[in-house]
């Protein structure tokens, strides 16, 4: 029996459970978040609120200024904002620093979901 599936299915698939993975494992690492930055767990909770508004702002403005980039080199920048992203929100213990690195994971999310559901 052969496989019939494109390889980039696979690919796109992978990518969509590191996207959702990163999205939300946040939630549950609130209370440990917040004592490790010393702030409430309260404030920690903007870090879920960041990576909302990164993906609620980002997704119409990114549409709209990139419907004539092919849609592998947006896949390949939703890749790369989120690299950032998370490698920002674990390298600082600088809080504002933090929001903006889960922001900018928001926007590279955004990015890979308006365009992947085209794929």
């Amino acid at each position: 029996m052969t496989n019939s599936l494109n390889p980039k299915v696979y690919v796109l698939t992978f990518t969509a459970f590191v996207m959702l993975s990163s999205e939300f494992i946040v939630a549950g690492l609130l209370p440990e978040i917040a004592t490790g930055l010393h702030i409430t767990v309260g404030n920690a909770g903007w870090l879920i609120t960041a990576f909302a508004l990164g993906m609620g702002i980002g997704a119409p403005v990114i549409a709209a200024f990139t419907h004539r980039v092919s849609m592998r080199s947006l896949l390949m920048a939703a890749c790369v904002a989120l690299f950032l992203g998370n490698t920002v929100a674990a390298l600082t213990t600088n809080f504002p620093l933090l929001l903006m690195g889960r922001a900018l994971g928001g926007v590279g999310v955004a990015i890979f979901w308006t365009n992947a559901a085209l794929i």
